[in-house]
């Protein structure tokens, strides 16, 4: 099950300004959810909790 969170609490909850994470949307790295009334955009807490994992760097930095 998807566990959406509006964008502004998952900047809060992991401490990222919201304009990193609509660039996050926008380079395809993070996807949005809007609901078809009202407004607000909303992403996935465990898809954002994936990214925000540490990962190892090889050995050219990339």
């Amino acid at each position: 099950m998807v566990d959406l969170i509006p964008l502004a609490k998952a900047a809060e909850e992991f401490n990222l300004h919201r304009a990193t994470l609509y660039r996050y949307v926008k380079a395809g790295r993070l996807k949005a959810y809007e609901r078809g009334i009202g407004r607000g955009t909303y992403v996935d807490r465990d898809e954002l909790r994936q990214l925000a994992e540490f990962r190892p760097v090889d050995a050219e930095g990339k």
